[in-house]
């Protein structure tokens, strides 16, 4: 309660955020340059509106 899913987009610079959502089942789509990214993260951050950076552990994570 109070917590928000974040998605992150990981590069050789700092975390980016690419948005929220609130239950785990729930689809989200992500548009970037893959370039640019190598990893996709998932953080658990306060809500609604998650964080610019993240605050907590990586929940999970998968590479571009």
């Amino acid at each position: 309660q109070g917590y928000v899913y974040e998605v992150w987009l990981i590069g050789d610079g700092n975390p980016v955020p690419a948005g929220v959502f609130a239950h785990a089942t729930a689809q989200h789509a992500v548009a970037a340059d893959r370039s640019l990214f190598n990893t996709l993260a998932i953080t658990m951050e306060p809500g609604p509106m998650g964080t610019t950076a993240p605050t907590g552990d990586i929940y999970a994570s998968a590479s571009l």
